[in-house]
Parts: structure tokens; sequence; C-alpha cells
């Protein structure tokens, strides 16, 4: 009873410090920055935009569960495949009482301040030590690196995560110490928390220093007790936080994090940032903590020391790693997501950590003069902090600026403008069917704050890199593309302008092509400079929007994904946009598709495809439909037995490297085309793999188009109803490798030969409820095109009857319909992907179970035992009998 008295006695008396060392803290924190962030006359950082952005749409559209959709930026991403969300949902509340950047401000520094608050706490755990722990956590406050993700990068939501890793850190080494589960389940659940609050950070910040500290801790058993331990400890947070570590692989590595950095942030700019984020006396504190464990190790002959202190040291060892190999440019995709002064913080809290841990070995073996060496530390701390340190200035300790001076236009707190001084008149701020495009980082920053017109470009990761590669695409083709031939220039420029639904322009930075600027038919309205952005708009009549209810004929590609971006390519050389055609993406088998499905498209380009089971396409042709198929670009499997659908009985594959020595015979394929122009057969210098075929070998409907050497390497017909033309020239790959417009005009004449001429113009009406919802009105259609993202999260519903969503265009998407409709009522809703809902469940269980095992462990415990009883039983018996098996 006494003990329990004096335990009790103890625990109060280090609620009492910790509480009023918190207060301490806090009080040091306002005064020192928090006042100046709080009360600051202009947002702060060159990300501050960015977060706004999401904060203001997850206000106005907050989804529960997250399994929403995001539809500006980027062209449309899932909630959780996307910017990280954690934080806008816990700022919501706020909203109800403040104005949204206040909320933001207030929601940022009381994070950063659970930050200080945790610090102390593991710094205490560290050291066993009040003293030792208040004057780090004061080299914390006093550090420019615990300041720089809030203020200095606007990089707000990765700073409100940043107090997981001091609380886990502490969590562990109580673990450690008092060898009680309940701690280590606790910091597994708030590793998985720290996952879905922030991926990227979680990931390379908290979860992979801490797992290594958890990994190396002393006195933990054997390896294999070690090993389980850590297992353990990675599935709870895993399992917890499934849905964002989806994010973090999907987004920041697969997206923005697969491509190479440009700025010399990613690499670090030393000794330049060492000296502005970092204290000097956290070199000391590392410095003097290493002299204190010689002195333990000569003196009092301690080999355990270093064994304590190694955790810690490989946690501070992995940032100083990361750094190196950012430096070396090895590490540029990641360095591209996280500068690594984006995790100078985390290394400095590793350094004192080490200094804390130094002084707890020193202490446990010299009490008396540990708790002198205490009080020196404090005071050796605090009187030159007091005399010498400057608070970090807010405004101008970063790195990027926000653009202009763009807050007091579109910011109500600090708003002395109006925003029509910076955007023309005819250029809406709430049009949700047309996009913006502008490679202007300054506009791109802001604009979806203040305006539901969603933008081409985000100013945070795409989610995928492939969809980024058809921004690029868009990007390379509009801004100042390298091309002679004008002509090919506008075409592609308009294919590409077109395929991503724009209707309006910001022409301030990387100007469109002159031949698109200069054709009236094509820019309606055009505004003088305002300020620094120049605004026009684009024809309605000559492009086509986001939503787009079309009767233009839907190509179906069989093929695989090389092959369809060659074909995406070639058909923008010749700008056979969406009011020509649909690109459909199909599979990749040409026999793994019904004739149903091919019903609901009016051609089917078989490019790069596999399989050579042609009975239902064949069907599909002699019904009325049309074919092009490209042999040389497939397998060998269709020289061995053409089918009836081609025109030639027989094929034969030759090697070549010459010109193209080709005639065109046809007057309609040969219209405007110069074959002489045609660029040489040859790869890479090497030999170009052709399929070639005699003139005795076409069928009675088969005719020659193109002529090689003698040899028919194009040919086609009337087969039956329907339509087709081979091709031996691996056509696609060969006019994009060469980007040769000639042969570009031989494909718009091929196209215009197998496609149906469209005879009514489609009438609708597009209303987009919500970012989740559309309801299109429309009369005369075949399909609707939908220009973003594909997400199997979609449905598309025509009079209560679902309707199959296909991939099209630039990663986008396509609904067709079994035949023209004179007039419907379509639907597209937006409930999250199969995927998306069982990353969300496997979460929520988790986390429930998880908790429930943390408040009542004694079942959790009861029923494992039976489960693993007779497991146990049962291989201890084989072991047995295997054992007594050898004996005899």
């Amino acid at each position: 009873m006494k003990k329990r008295i004096i335990n009790t006695t103890i625990t109060f008396s280090h609620l009492i410090i910790f509480s009023l060392l918190s207060a301490l803290v806090s009080f040091i924190y306002w005064i020192w920055a928090g006042k100046d962030y709080i009360f600051a006359k202009t947002p702060i950082g060159g990300d501050y935009f960015n977060a706004l952005t999401y904060a203001q749409f997850f206000k106005d559209h907050l989804n529960l569960p997250p399994q929403g959709w995001v539809p500006f930026w980027n062209e449309g991403s899932p909630i959780i495949s996307g910017y990280p969300w954690a934080f806008f949902y816990l700022l919501y509340p706020l909203t109800k009482y403040f104005d949204l950047p206040t909320a933001m401000d207030y929601l940022s520094i009381a994070f950063l301040l659970l930050f200080f608050i945790f610090s102390l706490t593991f710094f205490y755990q560290a050291a066993k030590n009040w003293l030792v722990a208040s004057a780090f956590v004061l080299i914390l406050l006093i550090t420019r690196a615990s300041y720089y993700p809030l203020m200095t990068g606007g990089f707000i939501s990765s700073a409100s995560a940043m107090w997981y890793l001091p609380a886990i850190l502490f969590l562990i080494l109580k673990f450690a110490d008092s060898k009680k589960q309940f701690f280590l389940i606790l910091a597994s659940i708030l590793e998985g928390l720290s996952l879905i609050h922030h991926a990227p950070t979680s990931l390379l910040m908290v979860i992979a220093p801490t797992t290594l500290v958890l990994a190396l801790l002393p006195n933990q058993g054997n390896i294999k007790k070690r090993f389980f331990t850590t297992v353990k400890f990675l599935i709870i947070s895993f399992l917890i936080g499934a849905m964002s570590l989806y994010t973090v692989i999907l987004q920041a590595y697969l997206g923005s994090g697969s491509g190479a950095c440009a700025s010399p942030q990613c690499w670090g700019i030393y000794p330049k940032h060492l000296i502005t984020w970092l204290n000097p006396l956290t070199l000391g504190i590392i410095g003097g903590g290493v002299m204190l464990i010689l002195i333990t190790r000569i003196i009092k002959r301690d080999s355990k020391s270093v064994e304590l202190l190694l955790p810690l040291l490989l946690g501070f060892a992995f940032f100083v790693f990361y750094a190196m190999l950012a430096k070396l440019e090895l590490i540029n995709g990641f360095a591209n997501v996280i500068f690594p002064t984006r995790t100078f913080w985390a290394a400095n809290l590793f350094a004192l950590g080490i200094g804390a841990i130094s002084f707890r070995i020193f202490n446990l073996k010299f009490r008396k003069i540990g708790h002198i060496l205490a009080l020196i530390i404090l005071i050796g701390i605090a009187i030159p902090t007091y005399l010498y340190s400057v608070p970090p200035d807010i405004h101008h300790d970063f790195t990027a600026t926000d653009p202009l001076d763009v807050a007091i236009y579109t910011i109500p707190k600090y708003q002395t403008k109006q925003v029509s001084e910076l955007v023309a008149d005819f250029v809406p701020l709430n049009e949700a069917n047309w996009r913006l495009d502008s490679f202007n980082p300054g506009l791109i920053h802001w604009w979806n704050y203040v305006a539901t017109t969603p933008s081409v470009r985000g100013y945070s990761n795409h989610p995928v890199g492939k969809l980024r590669d058809w921004q690029y695409f868009l990007q390379t083709s509009t801004r100042d593309p390298q091309d002679e031939n004008q002509e090919l220039i506008k075409n592609r420029a308009h294919f590409l302008i077109d395929a991503f639904g724009i209707g309006f322009r910001d022409n301030s930075v990387a100007s469109y092509p002159i031949s698109i600027l200069s054709d009236q038919s094509l820019i309606t309205k055009s505004s003088p400079q305002m300020r620094s952005f120049s605004w026009m708009q684009l024809s309605q009549d000559k492009f086509s929007p986001i939503i787009y209810p079309t009767n233009s004929p839907a190509v179906l590609f069989i093929g695989d994904e090389g092959g369809y971006e060659n074909f995406l390519r070639a058909i923008a050389l010749v700008n056979l946009n969406s009011k020509v055609l649909t690109p459909v993406r199909g599979p990749n088998d040409i026999g793994k598709i019904s004739l149903d499905e091919l019903n609901q498209f009016d051609l089917v380009v078989a490019y790069g495809y596999k399989g050579n089971n042609f009975d239902k396409i064949a069907r599909y042709v002699k019904n009325g439909k049309a074919l092009f198929i490209d042999t040389a670009s497939g397998s060998d499997q269709t020289l061995k037995n053409t089918a009836d659908i081609f025109p030639l009985t027989k094929l034969s594959k030759r090697e070549v490297k010459e010109s193209w020595k080709s005639v065109i015979v046809g007057r309609e394929f040969a219209l405007n085309v110069d074959s002489k122009l045609f660029s040489p057969f040859s790869f890479q210098g090497g030999n170009w793999k052709l399929n070639l075929a005699s003139e005795s070998n076409l069928r009675s409907w088969g005719k020659t188009i193109v002529k090689h050497n003698q040899n028919v390497l194009i040919a086609g017909g009337q087969l039956e109803k329907g339509k087709v033309i081979w091709s031996g020239a691996n056509l696609f790959y060969h006019l994009v490798t060469n980007n040769n417009f000639e042969e570009a005009k031989l494909i718009k004449n091929i196209f215009d030969f197998l496609l149906p001429e469209v005879q009514v113009k489609p009438e609708y009406s597009v209303n987009r409820i919500s970012p989740e919802k559309a309801i299109i009105e429309a009369k005369n259609i075949r399909g609707i095109y939908f220009k973003e993202n594909f997400d199997l999260g979609w449905r598309a519903k025509m009079n209560d009857q679902s309707l199959k969503i296909y991939p099209a265009g630039m990663g986008f998407m396509y609904v067709p319909l079994k035949k023209e409709v004179k007039e419907a009522t379509i639907s597209l809703d937006y409930g999250g992907s199969l995927l998306a809902w069982l990353l969300f469940l496997i979460s929520i269980i988790s986390f429930v179970f998880t908790l429930i095992y943390l408040l009542l462990p004694k079942p959790f415990i009861l029923i494992s035992s039976a489960i693993q009883k007779p497991i146990i039983e049962r291989f201890n018996k084989k072991v047995k009998e295997l054992l007594k098996e050898e004996d005899e």
C-alpha cells in the first residue's frame, strides 16, 4: 500500500511538472514565433495557396467517408489518392467559427505546439531528467528548422504531422523501459494515423527512423523476438494507414516523385542551408554527448553504453544519409517530393535525442555529478538563448514567395483590391465544364482557390506518372514547339487543346503557337495585359468541353499501351480531335472482347495486339463496321494463317534498311500526300521489320493502297457491309518516330475512308451538381466523352440502366451507347473504387480492433491462445513423430 502511494505521488508530481513545463513552452512559443505568425499581415511561404485551395474545397465538399473526387488540378483524382487530406478534415470544424485562412493558421500553429510538447516528453524519457528535457526543447524552440515546414515553404499540412515523430519515439522508449505492450500498440496506432495524416512525410520522417529505433533497442530479447516485435509494429501501422499508404505509393513516388528534380532545393545548398536552418547548439549537444559516453566507458568500463545510444544514432544517420544521397543526385524522385531541408527538423530532434540518451547513460553511473550537469546544461542553453537568439523572421525566412501580392486580391482577410483586376471579365470563375490552361506557376498557385473553373495543371503532384506524361505532351506541343512545319504544329496543338477540354487560356508564360493565336476562328476573345496575366477565350465550336456528349465515331483501340500512345500521337499530327473521333482504349488481346461490346464502336484499330482469334472481329466488320489492323506491330501468329478478314491470303516477314520506295494507289488515299517525303525504313540505324505480300495474294474484295518495291504494303477494301484496311509497315510508330507529316496525312486519308460521316450535330446540357455527380441531358448522341482521369469509382447510368465506362483519350473516360440515342438523360456518379473502399475499411477495422485490444487485451489474449494452442500441440506432435522415425 505504501509503495502504491509513493508511486502515485511520483506520477502526480511528474504530471504537475509536465503541465507547468508545457505551459512555459507554450508561452515561449507564442512570444517567440506564434503571435507573429497568427497576426502576420501577409500569408507565408510559396506553398500557402496549395493548402488553402484544398482547404476551400473540403470546406465546400466534405465527403464522409473520404470517397470523394477532386475535379480541379491535373484532370481530377480521388481524395485518397491526391494531396494529403486528413489535415483538411481536422480543419473543417474550425471553419464554422473562423474564416478559412485564420482557421488554417490556428490549427497549423496548434499542431506545431504539439510537436514541442511531445518533444518535451521524448527528451524526458530519453534523459530521465526534466532539466535536460527543458533545455533541449528550448533549443528546438529557437531553431528555424522547427518552423521551416510551417513558415518557410507554407508546407502546412506537413507541419501539422510533425508531432507524431516525438510522440512515437516517446512511446517506443517507454515500451523499452517498461516492457509493457500497451505503449508499443499505442505507438503503432499513432504510426498508422501519421500515415493517414500525411503519408509522404510519415513514410520518410516517421516510419523509417522509428522502425530503426525499435528494431535496435537494447534489452529486448534475441533477434527473433526483436524481429517479431518490429514486424507487429509495422503491420498494425500499415493496416491502420492502409488507404494513405496507397496514396504515397501512387502519387508521391509514382507521380511527381518519379520525375527528375531541376531545383537546387532538391539537393540542398550547403553550407547555406545548415547555417540558415540549424542551431549550432545542436552540434555542441552531440559533441558533449560523445564526451559523456567516452567518460562513462573509460571510468566505469561500461561496454553497453553504445548499445543504448545506437538506435537514436542510426535514426539521426538516416537523415544525414538522405541528405547525402540527395546532394549526389541519386534520389531525385524522392528529393523532388521532400527536399532535404524539409527533414532538418526531424534530424534536429534525433540529434538532441542523442544528447538526452548520452546524459542518461552518464547520469546512471555518476548521479551526483549528473544533477549538477543537468542544471549547467539548462543554464548554459537558457542564458545565450535569452541574450543572443533572434526569433525567426516570418516575413523574410522563406525560400519561395507567394505570387505577386495576390493575397490582397483573393483572400478576404487581406483583401484591399478585387480579383477582377487580375482576371478578364469574359473568363468565368465558376465554369465547371471548361478548363483554364496556364503555364504561369504564380497563377496556378491561387486560381482554384477563387475559381471552380478547373485548371489543366496543378501545383501539387499528379496522381499517376503516366497521366503526367500526357500533360507533358500538351506542354511540349503548345509551348514553343520545335518543328518547321507550321501546319503540323497547329494540328497537334489544336488536337491537345481539345483533348484536355481547354476553353480559356492565360498566355502570359509559354505562349501558344502563333498559328493558333492568329486563327480568329479558334480564339474568340482576348484581353490586354492585366498585371502579369494575358487572357483569351477559345472557340466552343472548334473545341469540346470536359463532359462532352458526342456523336463522333468511337474508335476502339486493341493493343498494348505503347501502341495506344503512338496511335494518339499519330492522329494528333493531323488533328483528328474529338469532333472527328473519340479514341477509346480496349483490351490487349483481339479475341478478348464480346461482339455486343464491339458493336458499340464504329471502328476498331488493332495495333500491337495479342492473339489471332478474329471470328468476332470478322462478324463485327461484315455487319457494317470498320477495321484498321497493322500486323507488323503485333505477334507473328497472324502471318502463319491469315483469316478471311485480311485483304491478303498470305503475308511474309521482311527486314529492310532503305528509303520508302512506295507508290500510293488510289486517289482518295493519295490526296495531299507526297510519298517521296516519307522517312526511310530504319530503326535506330538498323533494320525495320515489314510485312509484305504479292498482289497475287489479294482476295477478291482487297485492293492495293500502298506498294513498296512492287509488293503490297498497305491494302484494304469493302468486306460485305464493312471496311478493312491492313498495314504491314508498323505505320504509327514509324510516323511518330520520324514526326513525318506526309505519313500522317496518309493516316488521315485512311481514317476518312474508314469512319462514317456524322450527319447530325449533338444537342446537350451538362449540370455538374457536385464534384461527384453530373447530369447530362442530350439529343442525337452516341456516347459521353468525360475528360477526367479514368477511375473505377465512376458509375454511368441511362434511365437506371448501368453503362460501361472505358478508358479513353489521354487517360480519360468514355461511355458508349449501343446505338445513337435521339434523347436521353445520363448520370455520372462517383462513389469510390472497390480498392479505395477496401483500403478504407481495412484502416477503420484495424484501428477499431487495435483500440479495443489496447483497452481490453485479455479477451484477445485468450482467443489468441485458444487458436494457437491446438496448432502448437499439433506442430510439436509432428516434430516428435519425425524425431522418433529418425531414431528408428
